[in-house]
């Protein structure tokens, strides 16, 4: 009885152990074997539909604030010319710039930026064979290190639309208006006119005080109103990129000394899309500048930073001496 016993747990323990092997080997084929989740696509991989933007507001929102990383990607190469009219009329002054702008793309990923101002100022930048050049209007060209106030450069050259769509809080009615071409594309044109706004999300106001000239400028900030939206865009039928935009966006407000009245006139056009365009380096620049000392010296007085007066790295800075210095006379 006591063998038939014994069997009998055994046999249930061997039964038991084989099963959960293969209990666990099927759950390790199905973890092999099953559907993962796809990879997001990146931007510049979404499919756009340019007949669509007048009924779908993402899209629009997406083809309308496209950055140029991603317009460089779905055309690989272009040559975008725009210039900015923007003016301001208020009690007592009147103020007006003109933004003359030039993006040079090349298929190999090197840009050439150039933004002018009316004013006298303006700033150009290189991209070439993976090495940035930076200089003011009138200087010589620096090399420069590549980093997000790059992309943020780019993107302010090339999104003169996009920014003035969000100024705009979004209240563009797009209506259809048919087919032409632009660079030798066929794109869809759409009239812009006045439509239902959908501020896009901004930080808080500040609450805080304000001496007069500030509370001025945050009076128009916050308290504009949109009077007049009108232009139209051609959309590329294969990359979804904006080939071709004219605008005008008016605003005004008005507070204690009147009523003030901005303006913004936008003309920009792609041309040599696909085109071979050679981006050049500049000849003689000058090496990047120095980085400045002041922080390492600043972080060895406070004993941060293991290097002595005379920057030998691996000694002890002269606050972590005197440290040690007053432990042995305790």
């Amino acid at each position: 009885m006591r063998r038939s016993s014994i069997l009998v747990a055994t046999t249930l323990l061997v039964a038991g152990c084989f099963g959960g092997g293969r209990s666990d080997n099927g759950r390790a084929k199905e973890r092999i074997f099953a559907a993962h989740p796809a990879e997001p696509l990146a931007p510049w991989q979404l499919p756009i539909d340019a007949a669509k933007l007048a009924e779908d507001p993402a899209l629009a929102d997406h083809v309308l604030g496209m950055g140029e990383a991603e317009a460089a990607r779905r055309l690989g190469s272009f040559t975008l010319r725009g210039t900015l009219h923007t003016s301001f009329r208020g009690p007592g002054q009147t103020l007006s710039l003109t933004e003359d702008r030039l993006v040079e793309q090349s298929s190999e990923g090197d840009v050439h930026l150039r933004l002018l101002e009316s004013s006298g100022s303006g700033m150009e930048l290189l991209l070439a064979k993976g090495a940035l050049y930076g200089r003011s209007r009138y200087g010589p060209f620096v090399q420069r290190e590549v980093n997000d106030e790059f992309s943020r450069d780019r993107d302010l050259v090339w999104g003169a639309l996009g920014a003035l769509y969000l100024e705009a809080d979004r209240a563009f009615h797009l209506a259809p208006a048919g087919e032409r071409q632009v660079a030798g594309r066929r794109c869809e044109r759409y009239e812009i006119s006045l439509g239902e706004a959908r501020p896009p999300l901004r930080p808080e106001r500040f609450e805080g005080r304000l001496d007069d000239g500030t509370s001025k400028r945050f009076a128009f900030l916050h308290g504009r109103r949109l009077e007049e939206a009108s232009g139209d865009v051609c959309v590329d039928r294969e990359s979804g990129v904006v080939l071709a935009a004219t605008l005008d966006v008016r605003w005004t407000a008005s507070g204690d000394a009147g009523t003030a009245h901005a303006t913004a006139e936008l003309s920009e056009t792609l041309r040599h899309v696909g085109e071979a365009i050679a981006i050049e380096e500049p000849s003689k620049p000058l090496p990047p500048p120095r980085r400045p000392r002041g922080p390492a010296g600043t972080l060895a007085r406070f004993g941060f930073a293991e290097l002595t007066d005379g920057g030998t790295p691996g000694a002890p800075s002269q606050p972590a001496a005197r440290e040690e210095s007053g432990r042995q006379k305790n």
